[in-house]
């Protein structure tokens, strides 16, 4: 259960970081973090961090999740917001006066941009030519190679074969 999120934890997640990284930000950028393979990084994430890592990480979503009727008095999870209010969300969550509030917010954005960066689409329309093709994030490196312990070669053993 700790080394996987539940359905409604993935919907959270989703749309947590579609939030910070939301679809058509601008004319150049078209592609959002949900339009890519999204579930299966956060399940291949999941499995391979460190336990108190993917405990920090529920801890983040359930924040986001459960914080619109503290942060914009309105009784609902993150699912239940517009668009719009999700990312008013967020800024505030991350404007806290609470550091654990913001570092919570922030590791999930860190988490969420480390998946979005690495994403052959999103590198094509920011450094490219501005397209984004057909196959989105099919070229990613496995996290499980990313996250391999020294010992045992990690991504730098694979590359060699």
């Amino acid at each position: 259960m700790m080394r996987s999120l539940s359905r409604t934890e993935r919907q959270w997640a989703f749309a947590a970081l579609g939030a910070i990284y939301p679809s058509r930000a601008n004319a150049r950028l078209s592609v959002g973090v949900c339009d890519l393979e999204l579930g299966e990084y956060l399940r291949d994430l999941f499995a391979t961090i460190p336990l108190m890592a993917a405990l920090g990480l529920r801890a983040a979503i359930w924040l986001v999740a459960l914080a619109p009727p503290f942060v914009l008095g309105r009784i609902v999870t993150v699912i239940g917001l517009r668009p719009e209010e999700r990312q008013q969300l967020i800024v505030r969550l991350v404007s806290s006066s609470s550091y654990g509030v913001r570092q919570l917010v922030l590791a999930l954005k860190a988490i969420g941009g480390l998946f979005f960066g690495g994403a052959v689409s999103v590198r094509l329309a920011i450094f490219g030519d501005g397209c984004v093709p057909g196959q989105l994030a099919r070229e990613l490196i496995p996290v499980g190679l990313l996250t391999a312990r020294r010992n045992e070669g990690g991504l730098d053993a694979h590359s060699r074969h």
